[in-house]
């Protein structure tokens, strides 16, 4: 009975919350490769993401610009989220000897995790790649990464608004 009524209280208190802590964000992103990712709030639980992988230590690169919908989880500060977008995508050909590449671009949906603690947000995400054009037979492909990026401009708590409200001079 208690069990049940907690889960109660919290889908309640998780429907109300806003589902990201962050408007800016930005840092590495470990992947197939090394990069960079950056992460934007549009709305109140839509963000946009870029990625950025220039395939410096494997050759493997891609470049994605994603759409993402966010989902708390208990507070904002853990949410998960889901979205799509467009990729485009370079890896190194293994079976021959000159350094050629082949290179695709398509859609790209993610599934992922966040949480972010004070100015650093932790998060990892899987990508599955449906390639629409390029060079290669292969039409579908994923990859999964781990970002770690500092939290430029944040947003400010419900907590703060309401103990504001409280005690604003009238």
């Amino acid at each position: 009975m208690r069990i049940s009524i907690l889960t109660c209280i919290i889908l309640f208190v998780t429907t109300f919350v806003n589902a990201q802590m962050y408007n800016t964000s930005g840092g590495i992103r470990m992947a197939d490769d090394f990069g960079i990712n950056f992460a934007q709030r549009i709305a109140n639980k839509n963000s946009v993401e870029v990625i950025l992988q220039p395939g410096t230590f494997t050759g493997h690169e891609m470049y994605a610009a994603l759409l993402r919908q966010h989902y708390p989880l208990i507070t904002k500060r853990i949410n998960f989220y889901m979205g799509a977008g467009v990729y485009g995508r370079r890896q190194p050909l293994s079976s021959t000897d000159t350094p050629a590449k082949s290179g695709n671009m398509g859609v790209a949906l993610t599934f992922g995790g966040e949480l972010t603690l004070g100015r650093l947000n932790l998060s990892t995400d899987f990508l599955p790649l449906m390639q629409l054009g390029g060079s290669d037979n292969r039409r579908f492909q994923t990859t999964n990464g781990l970002s770690i990026r500092y939290v430029m401009w944040g947003r400010e708590s419900g907590f703060k608004k309401f103990v504001k409200r409280i005690f604003r001079k009238k």
